[in-house]
């Protein structure tokens, strides 16, 4: 009788060994889950940097459009500044610089602004505005 339930003990259950590599196996697929969270949510906050960047740019350009639709650059006695330089809502800085007189034509304003990312590329927008010809 001795002998049957030493037999029945030896096959009914798991080594030492399989249960720590089976714990291993699950730690190292949870540990790579919280990875891919912490991954995924640094790509939606850098997303959302890029987005705001380039929303404050387009609302830059929406205000310079202003005003130059209320000025005309000959006989404006208050000039455009050329080169300026910002700090976004984000704490990312940006620059533009405005060329009046583009391409030959006197009320064609070329405006390029750039907002330096840390750690991507910088986002650049360039357009051409008329002013206003009064």
């Amino acid at each position: 009788m001795t002998e049957m339930s030493k037999s029945s003990q030896a096959t009914g259950g798991f080594t030492l060994i399989e249960v720590l590599v089976s714990i291993t196996l699950l730690f190292m697929g949870v540990i790579a889950g919280g990875a891919v969270m912490i991954i995924t949510e640094q790509g939606a906050l850098a997303s959302e940097d890029r987005y705001r960047d380039a929303t404050e740019l387009r609302n830059r350009i929406e205000g310079i459009k202003a005003a130059l639709s209320s000025q005309s650059l000959a006989t404006s006695s208050t000039a455009l500044a050329k080169n300026l330089s910002f700090t976004g809502y984000t704490g990312h800085y940006g620059s533009a610089m405005i060329e009046e007189g583009a391409a030959g034509l006197p009320n064609l304003v070329r405006v390029e602004m750039d907002v330096n990312l840390t750690g991507a590329p910088p986002i650049r927008l360039v357009t051409y505005m008329k002013a206003d010809e009064n």
